[in-house]
């Protein structure tokens, strides 16, 4: 089939774009803007991607157009699709119908702890031997070379998250409604979404309605700590079992006690003494996650001995309480929390980890239903564990100050994310754990140089991500930065590429061990800052990221002949890669690769490889000349070598 996802750079539909590939579908995408992680992501999984949408991006031959629960009326290519019929659905519809009308579906739902719980049980079913697919909604590090929030199994398990937020803009039902639990896992239900559910009634109604379709001879695993989630147990048709720490419960995890970076416990299954286990992580809501797969894979055939030295093995999900670095004695973390009883159980989890060491709790109250203002009541006794809280408020449409206030004066409120940075590296001290939570992107400190967070991108690359956007000019730190990396010389790297607000690392996946190179890359973000950059031209951005060209788009697309939309369409595309530099007018050396360069912009189509790249110097663009892929010379070179130029003509 040929598919067309709208909205494709969204971690879930990126995901189920490299499933349907990986099943050997015909696929591409669009979306309104197109950077790295994901757009790396879609690129060595072979996916086209389109940045915008236009009507021209759906083609006659379509077989089918999955549309985005972001995408509503008003979308060019909604209109396009629906004006002439051609046949559609939403994300969760495309997974049922592609992957799980044959499987036996293991449905892991909550308001907290799907992700992780999911990855856990993916996991011991992949450790037994059942080789399973799974799909996650975060980078599960057990899966693939460099983590993945999916893997495509041979037997017939599937393993997915079941979210409760909206399908599509056509369907506002819970995603989770649409995945044929044979087993489902409800590890607790509370009220979340704030702009989807009205009430807490509401979400119950969605999770009961999901427990309505669990078949007979189907498993309903509820975790007990949960009143709500403990409410819909009479609601069940299939067989019922409960986990959790209570002491009437099915499987009862007992004896917790932290070993550091890990915790270990001890299960009863029916009052009987089951197993011990150690499971990597910590806190009582991980030993609930974990005692919930322990029984999916107990229901999936497989002996304690073997989930037990399956879950020694589980390395985690990226974001969930993840150590990022430790610089001057202090430990960062950074986590997904942002609803006020994750907040609190994760808060309270790296409690039992650390002691009586200082937490540092950052919150970027981000989701739909921070934003609103909804869960402000519950702030102050979620952080109440922590010896100081900053707050990144910016864009809220409520007071946080007085919604804080009851913590006596330890909470810090900026609006500026580098202003809060410095004062956290001012305030923290050796021993310090800093504990970064937000389900967006509040990112990590980079030595004073702003925020960065350092993700895989496919097999083959890692992108240094940062929060800052500095247009038109890529931040000089973090050309400094990139070239620090270069210099590094660490085995098996390719490239270092400095875009406006990224830099992307391409290495050799069969020279290099991806999780070192990221480790690497981390270490070196903690030396000291360096400001050898500062005296000198920094380097435009690339024209190829989110589809914004800036003030060049016009000259760019004169040069090449081109309408700007195909340009547009071209250049983000992140087969092909532009470097704009400034002030260089005068490089007329560049001018002879203009036919090469139009030829490049009109094959891009065609699959030019990620190492195609080309450069424009000048305010009125020139071309130069190609870098082809394995080339001696990297991007890099090239843009040193015009930087050089540059401080030729400055002296």
């Amino acid at each position: 089939m040929k598919i067309h996802l709208i909205g494709i750079c969204g971690t879930a539909m990126a995901t189920l774009a490299a499933m349907l590939k990986r099943k050997g579908h015909d696929v591409r995408g669009s979306d309104q803007d197109v950077y790295p992680p994901m757009s790396d992501f879609l690129a060595s999984e072979g996916i086209p991607t389109l940045a915008g949408y236009a009507s021209d991006h759906i083609p006659s031959d379509l077989d089918l157009v999955v549309v985005g629960n972001a995408i509503s009326r008003g979308n060019a290519e909604l209109e396009e699709v629906l004006d002439r019929k051609i046949r559609y659905c939403s994300l969760p519809e495309a997974i049922r119908e592609h992957f799980l009308w044959g499987a036996r579906s293991i449905v892991v739902a909550g308001t907290h702890g799907k992700t992780t719980t999911a990855s856990l049980a993916g996991w011991l079913l992949t450790d037994g031997g059942v080789d399973p697919s799974v799909l996650v909604g975060g980078i599960a590090r057990n899966f693939g070379d460099q983590g993945s929030s999916y893997r495509i199994g041979r037997g017939r398990d599937f393993v997915i998250e079941g979210d409760e937020y909206d399908s599509a803009f056509f369907d506002k039902t819970a995603k989770f409604l649409k995945y044929l639990p044979d087993i489902a896992v409800i590890n607790n239900v509370e009220f979340d979404h704030a702009d989807i559910y009205a009430d807490f009634d509401a979400v119950t109604l969605a999770f009961r309605r999901l427990v309505t379709l669990v078949p007979r001879r189907g498993l309903l695993l509820i975790g007990a700590d949960s009143p709500g989630a403990r409410a819909l147990a009479d609601t069940a048709v299939s067989r019922v079992q409960t986990f959790g720490t209570r002491d009437d419960v099915d499987w009862q995890a007992h004896d917790l006690e932290p070993a550091g970076a890990a915790t270990r416990f001890r299960v009863r299954r029916n009052a009987a003494p089951f197993g011990g286990f150690e499971v990597p992580l910590v806190g009582a809501h991980n030993v609930r996650n974990a005692t919930a797969a322990i029984a999916v894979a107990t229901e999936a055939g497989i002996g304690v001995e073997r989930i037990a030295e399956g879950l020694r093995a589980f390395a985690g999900v990226k974001r969930r309480l993840e150590v990022v670095g430790i610089a001057d004695g202090v430990t960062v973390y950074d986590d997904f929390a942002h609803h006020p009883t994750a907040i609190a159980t994760t808060i309270d989890g790296l409690r039992r980890a650390v002691g009586a060491s200082r937490i540092l709790a950052v919150l970027e109250p981000r989701s739909n239903t921070m934003k609103l203002g909804t869960m402000k009541a519950a702030l102050p006794e979620s952080l109440r564990d922590a010896d100081r809280v900053y707050c990144y408020a910016a864009n809220l449409g409520w007071d946080v100050a007085a919604a804080l206030s009851p913590l006596d004066g330890k909470t810090e409120i900026h609006t500026d994310l580098g202003a809060l940075i410095e004062s956290i590296a001012r305030d923290a001290r050796p021993g310090d754990h800093v504990l970064v939570m937000s389900n967006g992107g509040a990112g990590r400190a980079m030595n004073g140089a702003g925020t960065y967070r350092v993700v895989p991108a496919g097999d083959s690359a890692i992108i240094v991500e940062f929060d800052e956007r500095i247009d038109p000019v890529v931040n000089a730190r973090t050309v400094a930065f990139a070239d620090a990396i270069q210099a590094a010389d660490l085995r098996g790297v390719r490239d270092v590429v400095p875009t406006y607000r990224s830099i992307a690392i391409y290495f050799d996946p069969l020279r290099t061990d991806g999780d070192a190179l990221m480790a690497s890359v981390e270490r070196e973000a903690t030396q000291p800052s360096r400001e050898l950059a500062i005296a000198r031209e920094p380097v435009r951005i690339p024209v190829c990221y989110g589809g914004d060209l800036g003030p060049d788009l016009p000259g760019v697309a004169a040069f090449a002949g081109m309408r700007e939309a195909e340009v547009v369409r071209v250049h983000t595309g992140t087969v092909y890669r532009v470097f704009l530099l400034r002030d260089a007018a005068t490089y007329d050396a560049a001018r002879p690769g203009a036919a090469r360069f139009r030829r490049h912009c009109r094959r891009a189509d065609r699959g030019v490889s990620r190492g195609n790249a080309g450069w424009l110097a000048g305010d009125r663009p020139h071309a130069a000349a190609t870098v082809r892929p394995r080339a001696r010379r990297s991007i890099s070179d090239e843009s040193r070598r015009c930087r050089a130029v540059l401080s030729d003509r400055a002296r």
